[in-house]
């Protein structure tokens, strides 16, 4: 409704009738499935470079085509999507025990045991300082193969013509780090809030010590991929946040209900899932109450879902559901 700000006539024009449909954006696409590496919340992904710097590349199609089915999203004109990495419940994530502070990978799996870290001092280090200021440096590596023993450090030119160097696929290096958690560069903010590859707590007070480039499953707990993934893996489990900040959060497909851009869901490697209960039929009654969570407003204004789904070697045929006035029933699902 206008607001008036001053004493005057107005005109306003009511109108009369039904208000049309107004168009509803389906550029934005969540998709559920294994990756390499990453983390298992959902993340806004805007190209396939900055999905493969979080979740990894391409991998054997036999393993997952979550991959194919993102980079042919974005080969297509899509611009936005919303990506539920999906692992089994009894993986593990790697952590890694240092004097001052914990580092986890940041997400479970035998990935994490490809992660290598150092800490130095920083360039903008007073050695003068009070150990709760001196600021230091830390230097993150992972390799999509690891590389052999003794561990290189790529980062030395000493090192350079070393057989045993191996150029890390990412590098992370975060200088000027503070101890201080009221300093703009305390170093579990701004690790976290910018790592593809860890997330870090801060169990002490002071500059952590100096350490020499290593494994970091070599300090504390190795990370492994556990079972083959279970159509409950799909569905949802809820975990804490970490560093643990009393909040939690969800994945796979009650992830995605936390999110009101998503106009699409794509399960690439649905086919691989256990029978008898289709993952399609999970992933229609977790879209549908996503509708029932809505504000209420006529079934002729809701906006329309696609869901699809990949099957391997045949000819695609997609799943097209439509929120629309009749509703949805387990018998008016059929796929080709």
């Amino acid at each position: 409704m206008p607001e008036y700000l001053s004493p005057g006539v107005y005109i306003e024009e009511i109108e009369l009738g039904p208000r049309p449909i107004e168009g509803v954006g389906t550029s934005t696409a969540g998709f559920l499935g294994e990756t390499l590496r990453g983390p298992e919340e959902p993340r806004l992904i805007t190209g396939f470079e900055e999905f493969k710097r979080l979740y990894g590349g391409h991998v054997l199609i036999d393993l997952t085509s979550l991959p194919f089915a993102i980079e042919g999203f974005f080969l297509n004109g899509g611009q936005r999507c919303f990506v539920g990495r999906i692992t089994s419940a009894t993986a593990v994530t790697m952590i890694a025990n240092l004097d001052q502070l914990q580092i986890r990978a940041a997400g479970p799996g035998e990935w994490g045991n490809r992660i290598a870290a150092k800490i130095e001092p920083a360039s903008l280090d007073v050695p003068t300082a009070p150990p709760t200021e001196r600021r230091f440096k830390l230097t993150v590596m992972y390799w999509d193969v690891i590389p052999p023993e003794p561990l290189v450090d790529p980062t030395d030119a000493d090192e350079v013509t070393n057989p045993n160097r191996r150029e890390p696929t990412l590098l992370e290096v975060y200088d000027n780090l503070s101890p201080n958690p009221t300093s703009i560069d305390f170093y579990e903010k701004t690790i976290n809030g910018g790592s593809n590859l860890i997330r870090v707590d801060a169990i002490g007070t002071v500059r952590p010590q100096d350490l020499a480039l290593v494994m970091l499953n070599t300090l504390g707990t190795q990370g492994n991929n556990g079972p083959a993934v279970v159509r409950d893996d799909y569905n949802s489990r809820e975990l804490r946040s970490f560093p643990d900040d009393g909040t939690s959060y969800k994945t796979g497909l009650q992830g995605f209900e936390q999110v009101d851009e998503i106009a699409i869901v794509g399960a690439p490697d649905y086919h691989e899932i256990e029978i008898p209960t289709p993952i399609s039929l999970r992933i229609v009654q977790s879209c549908e109450t996503v509708l029932r969570s809505c504000s209420p407003r006529p079934a002729r204004t809701r906006s329309p879902l696609s869901i699809t789904f990949g099957r391997p070697r045949t000819r695609p045929s997609p799943l097209s559901i439509f929120r629309g006035s009749r509703s949805l029933t387990p018998s008016s699902i059929a796929t080709r």
